[in-house]
């Protein structure tokens, strides 16, 4: 289903391979699925890339991919938010204050 455009079912799969439920933990093809669902619109999608691409960017070695995955991780973020999703929003509201302190 998921290779057939289901965005429930792309989540489903990203959530497993981001947590390691059920197969090994993989970050790259939980962002490939989660990618896939959030460009269709999937606020959920859009929250747990931008989660999985923030950690992912604090687990890695300093350079340019770093910052473009915090770029993307804010972009997805905010599509999140922008369609209400909570957690999205209450990340978002956390940065802005961090960013006035």
């Amino acid at each position: 289903a998921a290779d057939q455009g289901d965005t429930i079912a792309q989540l489903s799969i990203g959530t497993a391979l981001a947590n390691g439920d059920g197969t090994p933990r993989d970050d790259a093809e939980a962002a490939r699925y989660f990618r896939l669902a959030a460009d269709k619109g999937l606020a959920e999608a859009q929250f747990n890339l931008a989660i999985l691409l923030r950690n992912t960017r604090n687990r890695g070695p300093a350079g340019k991919g770093q910052a473009l995955s915090r770029l993307e991780a804010a972009r997805y973020l905010r599509l999140a938010a922008d369609q209400g999703q909570v957690d999205a929003l209450y990340d978002l509201a956390l940065s802005y204050a961090q960013t006035d302190q």
